[in-house]
């Protein structure tokens, strides 16, 4: 064979090994050209091969009850009965996130929720796990802060004075979205689900700008709202003068090709279109409503206005309304005046109406009646049915009138220009028909129609809200349940000609312009709206507010808001004489109102971006459409996002260079079958679809299979750059998709991008894939094979369709704004053949990249590494004495108090809120416990849609499922298979906490390289370890990712791993989201359990090892490995405590059936810290004090020995939980635990008030003695402190 045409340097650059190289040659029967070269780099990489740590994995147990889908898939699924399917997976992105955090970041979790909807699932929760170094560290800071924005990059927003327009029980409101949230938000709150009733205009999102779709504006159901802040703010400007302002990455909306496409808003440019509502949503029942006066009015101005109701003339009394008459009224005079002028005061009409029904005995309905003041003449209907003239008579009101008090009366003033004379006489006319008299005034400025009339006067101003100063003005909210006709007449009276107009006689060609210009931001908001209903989109003019001054006197303009229209949109009315419609008709619609688009768009003009001071910015969630209209009909996108709803945080030096960050993510199946990446199909075209095809993130499967070295800084094209709203288009493009059934399989392309895709899926499917390069869309010129198949480009994925039905997955995803290309074909031979400008640029079996691929079974080290055996000679005994008053370490006395304030300002123990708040955390609004209020997470169950194959005809209205993400790895790295094992137990402690039933599991082993002895001894017993955990809980892994080489280079060029992190994901179903609680206590006067391990351990060693036993040398409860060893004494030595599963299951059997049972209040698991920190928790999360009573704990000379105080409170150890309980409750609850747990429990005191302190107490001897102030001070604050912020 001929000589290589590579370099052993530009193999290795591949990472591939010598040996490998001949692997691929004897393989091919030849030499591997570039591309080939590169394909086989990336897919024999661990990243996507598992070449070392695939043996090890065999061992996990896999299958069960409700494990639908196992390792091997896009995700694991499992069955939570009544036919809904969950997908879960975790995966890492460790090394992209430490030379570029923020984009490392958000590509890992894009690529995660990739995973889960490729199986059909749409993401319902985001979990993470991320470890760091210290963050007195600079780079450290630089990474955390990085890592938390990339996470949290779907936060997005609008300006608080943008509009927002909603509706409930009493009507349409158009409010600023600021107000609209204040309002609603309960204070020091961020985020609330708001009951049912409250809705939001909006637009169905597959509606084409230009099209008629008569269903296209609806009404959405608004489920939750937001209030962030943001020092970063986008002021965009539209061509026809619209304005609004959002932050950078706000989901904004752009018509392209007359389809509706989401961009956030820092990539929108100069001449792109936004689109406008220009339909309302039409109502089923388009009569108006008749409006009762009688029952808008208060009863307190019954009398006070002397308010009478009088009856027709027709109308006779019978007897029983006299005899009834007498018992309401004593005086004969006034009965007699009340039935001789057929008038009553309205007290006493209601009175009558109430004891002997309207139309039974009365003879007469409301709409007879006339209701006014006594003594008065003017008398209103009791019923006004609006029409067209009444329609006007309000505009005309609401665009130039006022009301003013005169003595009893109301004085009510319609102003008018003089060459609106018509306009004056139709509301004379239209005043008279209500029955109020009205005369013409002449003024200097114009002319005025008044009227004398307390109760239309009351109406205008008071019930209907038309306001009565400038700045006040609006349309009222019954008018929006009005029919078209009737809203175009309202705009007739509102929208008038002006002076400055050509004259109209000038012909019909005349371009003169008319203005309607208010001071109240509402109705602006409000005519807008109107007028673009009939099909037209203005020009608008906004003026701010200023000062000035008019002869030395300080004058205040209030802002003024003008809407411009063309001449030649007049039409006349009906109602006024046919010579003078020119004259006033400036205003009306087109004559056919179906033929209005529903969605119309207007140019971006000018957009810049501003950094503010930082300042409250808001949104809000819409159900299902997701859209919304906001200022001047623009319409918007609402908050995206998959909601990220826990986690843990850890900071570690072992960190430093090598930051973790692994994301896990939850899907509900919205499928009818699971959608697999098995291609088969003879012949069935391959689909392309997605996002383009760039040059970013190239041989990244490579790059996170090596060691990082100072010089991974030029490795930055290797981060991936993604776009979190491309990927909510594609979510639901995908989603859409896959429920045609004219999709055969899929297969995200991540890792290795079209090389992995490719193979996998024809590997899978027992078939060959024939890709044609030239037909990939791409964002760059000059590409190559070998950069097109190494590409990690995002948002992208691979689909084998059903032959024939391709152009129907295409117009699916050409409608999300995305691209849809068959680019292959389904072939017999099992080969991947990649075509490039007409010739064949690769050809491989599919099965030597995907499967049959290089295995290593290394040889495990016959003891423990010497790191290991010498910490294991560490004993407590070698720690200073512990005493009541506390220790001395270096030279310094530490109270118990000093201490447990130095570990809850611990970063890894203290509170994450500056984490989880910068997180969507509720976005869906499904969360059940919030991040920080439990140890895991729980989400409702909701499904979006009807579940095709659900067997049951019974839906369990609040089935929940519970999640975690746990490893401590300082147990984990000084004794790998026992640290193992608590990572699984703690896991699923934290899920029985909050009464969740462990299911199964997800794991992310992350582990420094397996080529060495120490990493292949940490990650072999690891595995053990897990497996035999994941057994005995009966929680089979499903699948999970596996990131080794975490590995730095220190200066020296010595390699320093990271501790061994295996990260297990956990979920739980639980079957009544009402039958739950978090870890803060709820009541005080509460009894306090310790379930588990009793304090002084030491004390019951003997009797408990006699019935839960432990391997030679290892605790239940130890200082070993703990988080006081580390913080205080600075020492990572000893055993991490033991695992005995049988006490483990029984204590968390426990915890789920008190809490199932209704009796426990609150449950948290004792971990990092110990007892008195897990206590302290409590009492911060629950705001209450406590006294804790530890015992008689053994202090003195045998302090020195096993039963250390500072064991007591400190040391740590599993199936420990701590419950609270009513104390009505003791007796059952006891009783239930003796034959639970036998002697592991123990009663220790009870929850205060939030003004009492925490105190613990070893017999009378005080021992720790804190304000709850404090300690909720140091926990609260501590990574703010180190990020000075």
């Amino acid at each position: 064979m001929t000589p290589s045409p590579f370099t052993a340097a530009e193999i290795a650059a591949q990472g591939i090994k010598p040996n490998e190289y001949e692997e691929i040659v004897n393989r091919l029967n030849r030499h591997p050209n570039k591309a080939e070269l590169g394909m086989f780099g990336v897919m024999w990489s661990e990243h996507c091969c598992y070449k070392n740590s695939r043996p090890l994995l065999k061992q996990f147990p896999t299958t069960g009850d409700r494990i639908l889908v196992g390792p091997g898939e896009n995700a694991g699924v499992i069955d939570l009965g009544d036919g809904l399917q969950l997908a879960f997976k975790i995966e890492s992105h460790n090394h992209p996130s430490a030379v570029e955090p923020f984009q490392g970041a958000a590509t890992g979790v894009g690529g995660i929720l990739r995973d889960i909807f490729t199986m059909g699932a749409r993401p319902i929760a985001i979990l993470n796990s991320l470890r760091f170094g210290d963050l007195k560290d600079a780079k450290t800071r630089r990474l955390f802060t990085g890592v938390v924005a990339g996470i949290s990059h779907y936060g997005n927003c609008l300006l608080g004075a943008e509009t927002f327009i909603w509706r409930d029980s009493h009507g349409v409101h158009f409010d600023t979205i600021g107000n609209f949230v204040n309002t609603h938000l309960p204070p020091d709150t961020d985020t609330i689900a708001l009951p049912p009733g409250i809705e939001t205009l909006s637009v169905d999102p597959k509606t084409v700008a230009g099209s008629t779709n008569e269903n296209g504006s609806n009404w959405q159901p608004v489920t939750r709202i937001f209030r962030r802040q943001a020092g970063t703010l986008v002021n965009i400007r539209t061509s026809l003068g619209r304005t609004i302002t959002v932050t950078p990455d706000h989901p904004m909306l752009r018509v392209e090709d007359g389809k509706i496409r989401i961009r956030y808003a820092q990539t929108l440019r100069v001449g792109d279109d936004l689109p406008i509502l220009q339909k309302l949503p039409k109502l089923a029942d388009c009569q108006p409503q008749p409006i009762d006066t009688i029952a808008t009015i208060d009863p307190e101005l019954h009398s006070q206005r002397e308010l009478c109701v009088k009856l027709p003339t027709s109308w006779q009394p019978t007897d029983l309304i006299r005899t009834t008459l007498e018992l309401l009224e004593p005086s004969i005079q006034k009965r007699n005046h009340y039935l001789n002028t057929k008038t009553f005061p309205l007290d006493r009409f209601l009175c009558l109406e109430q004891l002997l029904g309207l139309e039974q005995d009365l003879n007469f309905d409301r709409q007879d009646l006339k209701i006014g003041q006594h003594s008065k003449e003017d008398w209103l209907p009791a019923i006004i049915r609006p029409n067209a003239a009444f329609a006007r008579l309000l505009g005309y009101y609401i665009a130039t009138g006022m009301v003013s008090p005169s003595g009893n009366i109301y004085r009510i003033f319609l102003n008018f220009s003089h060459h609106e004379a018509a306009a004056a006489a139709d509301a004379i006319a239209i005043l008279h028909d209500l029955g109020i008299a009205a005369n013409p005034q002449e003024r200097t400025s114009g002319m005025a129609v008044s009227a004398s009339s307390w109760l239309l006067g009351h109406l205008l101003a008071r019930v209907w809200g038309c306001g009565n100063e400038g700045t006040h003005k609006r349309i009222p909210d019954f008018v929006w349940e009005w029919n078209s006709e009737l809203q175009q007449e309202l705009l007739k009276g509102l929208i008038r000609t002006n002076p400055t107009i050509p004259n109209p006689n000038s012909g019909a060609g005349s371009q003169g312009k008319i203005f309607f210009s208010t001071s109240s931001r509402q109705l602006f908001d409000q005519v807008m709206l109107l007028v673009q209903d009939r099909g037209i989109l203005p020009q608008v003019h906004h003026r701010p507010g200023s000062i000035g001054k008019i002869k030395g006197r300080e004058f205040h303009y209030a802002p003024l808001w003008q809407i411009e229209l063309r001449r030649d949109w007049a039409m006349g009315s009906s109602a006024i004489a046919r010579e003078h419609r020119q004259e006033i008709g400036a205003v009306a619609t087109q004559t056919v109102a179906s033929a209005i688009a529903t969605i119309g768009a207007v140019k971006i003009q000018n957009i810049a971006t501003h950094n503010v001071a930082t300042c409250d910015v808001y949104d809000v969630e819409v159900e299902h459409n997701h859209l919304f209209v906001t200022s001047s009909g623009i319409i918007t996108h609402n908050c995206v996002g998959v909601p990220t709803v826990g986690g843990e945080v850890y900071f570690d030096p072992a960190y430093s260079g090598n930051p973790l960050v692994n994301a896990m993510a939850m899907g509900l199946m919205e499928t009818d079958t699971i959608v697999k990446s098995g291609a088969a199909g003879i012949g069935n075209p391959v689909l392309y679809v997605g996002s383009t095809t760039g040059r970013d993130g190239m041989g990244g499967a490579s790059f996170a299979s090596a060691e990082l070295t100072a010089e991974s800084i030029d490795n930055r094209p290797a981060v991936q750059v993604g776009d979190p709203f491309l990927e909510k288009s594609l979510i639901e493009a995908c989603l859409e998709a896959f429920k045609t059934g004219a999709v055969v399989a899929a297969q995200d392309m991540g890792a290795a991008g079209i090389t992995c895709s490719c193979s996998e899926m024809a590997a899978k499917g027992g078939v060959g894939i024939e890709f044609d390069l030239d037909l990939v869309p791409a964002r760059e010129p000059g590409m190559v094979p070998y950069e097109y198949l190494l590409s990690e480009s995002q948002e992208r994925m691979l689909f084998v369709a059903h032959k024939g039905r391709e152009q129907e997955l295409i117009d699916i995803f050409e409608r999300w704004g995305l691209h849809a290309v068959v680019a292959g074909t389904v072939i017999e031979e099992p080969i991947v053949r990649i075509l490039f400008q007409g010739s064949i640029a690769a050809e491989v079996p599919a099965s030597a990249l995907a499967d049959n691929t290089p295995l290593y079974e290394r040889e495990l080290m016959a003891e423990a590494p010497a790191y290991a055996q010498k910490a294991w000679e560490w004993t407590p005994a070698q720690l200073p004495p512990a005493t009541p008053q506390g220790i001395e370490i270096q030279g310094t006395s530490q109270s118990w108090n000093d201490v447990l304030l130095t570990l809850l300002d611990t970063p890894s123990i203290a509170s994450k809120r500056w984490v989880y708040r910068q997180y969507d955390h509720q976005v869906q609004n499904n969360t059940v416990l919030l991040p920080g209020g439990a140890d895991a997470a729980v989400i409702r169950i909701r499904p979006l849609e009807p579940i095709q194959n659900r067997q049951s005809t019974t839906t369990n209205p609040n089935l929940g499922v519970a999640a975690t993400v746990d490893c401590n790895p300082r147990y984990v790295y000084l004794n790998p298979y026992e640290g193992a094992k608590m990572v699984v137990a703690e896991a699923a402690r934290n899920l029985s906490c909050v009464g969740a039933e462990p299911v199964a599991v997800t794991d992310n082993l992350n582990f420094g390289s397996p080529e060495k002895p120490i990493g292949y001894w940490q990650l072999a017993n690891a595995c053990t370890g897990l497996s035999e955990a994941c057994s005995a809980f009966k929680t089979p892994v499903t699948g999970g990712n596996v990131s080794l080489y975490n590995e730095t280079f220190d200066p020296e060029g010595n390699p320093v791993p990271i501790y061994p992190t295996p990260v297990v994901g956990m979920v739980g179903i639980v079957n009544d989201i009402t039958k739950i609680c978090g870890q803060g206590w709820q009541n005080t006067g509460d009894r306090i359990y310790l379930l588990g391990i009793p304090v002084g351990y030491f004390a019951f060693k003997t009797t408990l090892l006699r019935t839960y036993p432990v391997a030679d040398g290892l605790e239940l409860v130890t200082l070993g490995a703990s988080e006081y060893l580390a913080t205080l004494h600075h020492l990572v030595a000893g055993q991490p405590p033991a695992v005995n599963f049988d006490l483990e299951l029984k204590v968390q059997a426990a915890c789920r059936e008190g809490i199932q049972r209704g009796w426990i209040n609150s449950a948290h698991d004792c971990a990092e810290g110990g007892l008195a920190v897990a206590l302290a928790e409590c009492a911060i999360a629950g705001n209450k004090g406590a006294k804790i009573l530890l015992g008689g704990i053994v202090v003195g000379e045998a302090s020195l020995k096993e039963n250390r105080l500072d064991t007591a409170l400190f040391g740590e150890g599993g199936a420990r939980i701590i419950v609270s309980i009513s104390p009505a409750q003791q007796s059952e609850f006891e009783t239930y635990l003796a034959q639970q747990v036998g002697d592991a429990w123990q009663y220790l005191g009870t929850v205060g008030t939030q003004t009492d302190r925490f105190e613990m107490f070893s017999l009378s001897e005080p021992i720790v003695d804190l304000d709850l102030a404090a300690i909720t001070a140091t926990w609260s604050n501590a990574i703010e402190r180190r990020l000075d912020v």
